[in-house]
């Protein structure tokens, strides 16, 4: 050790011992094995700056001097991250092999920032980012819109790779310039995605559209749905079933008279054959009904949104098999406070998790969470609320392999703005890590897309208030 350490090291041990905890611990470093000479012939410096001696109990054959800073004192030399110490470097270190437990398997924080990107198109437009899926190379795909002047709303897909970096982009201008929209998309097997939306054309304002694109970007195949009237169709969620079939959810007009009902179908894999159309008409007429997500189960599929009466939302989830007849279907009644289901997910035990919001008695809205049985009991209930009485949506869920899920949305933050809003949750429902973004402009920001990639990365995409382009879509991801 450098000069005087081996009697400072007999001192600071003897005056320890007369005080007890009066003194913090003696600490030795060093530069060069020749500071470590006093330990022995075999004693070295370690690259930390702390000398070693032998020890065969450990894996390295050696051990840090009592005296290492650090909190390496006693530890063997190749401990690492994961050993329950932490060491220099770290941020910290939990002693398990588990992501997504706020702690990371790289001693990392769960639930920080790994990049940002955005778009915005020129002048005062709206851009909006709905969904996000990612595929077995880790490479993700988005959806929304985008807009140009002159042109409205233009369906957009856009992939990026696991840094954040674009691979190429897909637009979708319908007929006369008119408003396209792109809801959702999903990962296939070998690179190509699945995508659905809407489409404006000449007579029939938009109809329901789908389509699906390789791994490079270009249109396969795409198939549009008319409910038979000049009104609106839409895609709003698309999932694939077991033998490849292709099943959108989403709203269609039949009938002349300007509502929309929930309206889901199973086309072929190539999206050119229609197996089945299924309609859930309203509670009144004249409604805007509308199909907000799908999710595969075992057996067929779960669908989510709401049903309307007047001006009022009404929440509707329905459990049906692979013909789209119905398992268990339940829906708010008539009177029942104002409540919408925008998102569902399966677990592996078969459980719903749905994801929403309801009214409040505050006059504002709340996020609401539900977990329910195969069979559609309810098992539990949860109520998320901003302090200030603002209002606050769930628009997002995904289930992680542990059994926790991740949610996001939007939670209120005064003034008439939101920000956007995203939590982990553990197996046992307790929150593992929460972050939320407010925009440059402080209006609306939220969340609506999430997706879990193959090393846990926690994706998610939406869209901010911005001065002068009203709103710019984001594509952010999280550490697990």
């Amino acid at each position: 050790m450098r000069g005087g350490a081996t009697l400072a090291m007999v001192f600071g041990a003897t005056v320890a011992a007369l005080i007890g905890s009066c003194l913090p611990p003696a600490v030795y470093d060093c530069t060069d094995d020749e500071h470590c000479s006093d330990l022995g012939a075999n004693a070295r410096c370690e690259d930390v700056g702390f000398c070693s001696q032998l020890d065969e109990a450990c894996d390295s054959g050696r051990r840090f001097h009592e005296y290492a800073g650090n909190d390496l004192g006693g530890t063997c030399t190749d401990a690492s991250c994961g050993d329950g110490v932490l060491h220099e470097g770290e941020v910290c270190d939990d002693g398990n092999d588990i992501d997504g437990d706020g702690c990371n398997v790289d001693c990392t924080l769960s639930g920080q920032e790994v990049w940002k990107v955005g778009y915005a198109s020129p002048g005062d437009l709206r851009d909006r980012c709905y969904s996000v899926a990612v595929d077995e190379q880790g490479n993700a795909a988005v959806i929304g819109h985008v807009s140009e002047e002159g042109t409205g709303y233009n369906l957009w897909v856009r992939q990026y790779d696991a840094a954040g970096e674009t691979g190429w982009t897909w637009v979708l201008n319908g007929d006369g310039n008119a408003d396209e929209e792109g809801w959702s998309v999903v990962a296939l097997p070998g690179g190509d995605w699945l995508v659905g939306g809407s489409v404006a054309t000449a007579d029939r304002e938009t109809d329901a559209w789908v389509g699906r694109l390789n791994a490079d970007g270009i249109l396969v195949w795409e198939a549009t749905y008319d409910g038979g009237e000049s009104y609106l169709d839409t895609t709003r969620g698309v999932t694939v079933a077991p033998n490849g079939d292709v099943v959108t959810i989403g709203y269609a007009t039949n009938v002349r008279d300007l509502e929309t009902d929930l309206w889901f179908q199973r086309r072929s894999p190539d999206g050119q054959t229609i197996v089945w159309t299924q309609y859930r008409e309203g509670l009144v007429d004249n409604a805007q009904d509308r199909g907000h997500g799908i999710t595969p189960i075992t057996g067929g599929f779960i669908g989510v949104g709401k049903r309307a009466i007047e001006e009022s939302a009404l929440y509707w989830v329905e459990r049906f098999d692979e013909a789209g007849n119905t398992i268990w279907a339940d829906q708010a009644s008539m009177g029942d406070r104002e409540s919408v289901w925008t998102g569902a997910a399966v677990t592996a035990e078969g459980d719903v998790l749905l994801v929403g919001w309801q009214a409040s008695n505050a006059g504002d809205t709340d996020m609401w969470l539900q977990r329910r049985a195969p069979d559609g009991q309810v098992l539990w209930d949860e109520i998320v609320a901003s302090p200030g009485g603002d209002d606050d949506k769930a628009n997002a869920i995904v289930v992680d392999e542990r059994g926790g899920y991740i949610v996001g949305g939007e939670m209120g933050a005064g003034s008439g703005s939101t920000d956007a809003w995203i939590r982990r949750y553990a197996p046992d429902r307790s929150e593992v890590w929460t972050t939320s973004y407010s925009g440059p402009a402080g209006g609306r920001d939220t969340a609506w897309g999430l997706a879990l990639a193959p090393d846990g990365t926690v994706w998610a995409c939406g869209y901010e208030a911005s001065p002068g382009t009203e709103w710019d879509l984001w594509v952010r991801t999280f550490t697990p």
